[in-house]
């Protein structure tokens, strides 16, 4: 009996064994190896906002057509829009790319602020960060469930990564870096605590007990509230950002809602640094000359944007085969 439970389990080694050397030996991950994407839209959950009204949180979930493997990994995008607007459809077009390579993508409606009382101060800034990670930390644990509900989106809970632009990146930053033990200035942990936790409630309740953790992370010129969030726990950082930003730092300075500065924050140079300092595994291609918006628009600098996709692509699927 013996013998046969350890051939059993010796042929189960082998055949998950097998699996990850098929996708690590094929092109999945880095090239386009689908044509056509679908894109479904679900409601991951519900939330309190800023007004103090339940809300409806929704994703748009887009897959490769024709797929036949079981465990993809997972990408989840959120948009920017200065935490004041924007909306899922924004990152359409990077969550079609990614689908096309393997992934199942996703791109969330998170909390935004309202300004119709006048644009916010840092306290209020720091209060919808929180909010927002909160709702990326619930999209994560939403695709957990679901891989413990009959797997319908096919997906590899161990290979969950998140990212965004602009004011998606400082959501998908702070929901992959910042923990409860971090030192923090004593207004965001008063935010913090009348958030519930950086866990929150967000999403559905008989999600919250997954985890919300993540491999990695894609910064497209995003920033954090400090470097000191950043330890040697934290998942991997690829970083893309113009040095001439003018919106969200390259390095130090202020960020603007607007025309309004708001508040100090640390950009993708500084991130860089402080990750290295601490040993997690960071990357950062840099945009000389480039802005905010335009390294995303502009012919002029698609060498360095394709070379920052090529990178990142590459690196999440040296994570997935590691």
């Amino acid at each position: 009996m013996k013998k046969a439970i350890f051939f059993f389990a010796a042929v189960l080694l082998i055949s998950s064994c097998k699996k990850d050397e098929d996708v690590c030996e094929t092109a999945r991950y880095v090239d386009d190896i689908f044509t056509e994407t679908k894109r479904i839209n679900i409601t991951y959950g519900k939330a309190i906002n800023v007004s103090g009204q339940e809300v409806s949180l929704s994703m748009d979930i887009y897959q490769p057509v024709g797929d036949e493997f079981e465990e993809r990994a997972v990408i989840i995008f959120a948009h920017g829009g200065s935490f004041v607007g924007g909306g899922r459809l924004d990152m359409q077009a990077i969550c079609q790319a990614s689908a096309k390579k393997g992934y199942v993508a996703a791109s969330i409606d998170y909390r935004l602020l309202s300004i119709s009382g006048g644009f916010p101060d840092s306290t209020k800034l720091a209060d919808i960060v929180i909010k927002a990670s909160q709702d990326m930390k619930a999209a994560v644990r939403f695709f957990r469930k679901s891989e413990t509900d009959g797997n319908v989106y096919k997906i590899d809970p161990d290979n969950i990564y998140i990212g965004g632009v602009s004011a998606g990146a400082i959501t998908a930053l702070h929901a992959g870096l910042m923990d409860e033990s971090d030192p923090l200035p004593a207004y965001v942990k008063k935010v913090i605590a009348d958030n519930g936790g950086l866990k929150g409630t967000s999403g559905t309740a008989d999600a919250l007990n997954f985890s919300s953790d993540v491999k990695g992370i894609l910064n497209m010129s995003g920033a954090i509230i400090s470097p000191s969030i950043l330890d040697a726990k934290d998942p991997a950082i690829y970083s893309f950002h113009g040095d001439k930003d003018d919106v969200v730092p390259f390095d130090f300075g202020f960020s603007f809602v607007g025309p309004i500065p708001i508040i100090g924050v640390y950009g993708s140079n500084r991130i860089n640094e402080a990750a290295k300092k601490v040993g997690i595994p960071s990357t950062l291609t840099v945009v000389p000359g480039g802005g905010h918006a335009n390294i995303y628009l502009e012919e002029r600098f698609r060498t360095q944007l394709d070379a920052f996709t090529k990178l990142a692509f590459t690196s999440l699927k040296g994570q997935v085969c590691n």
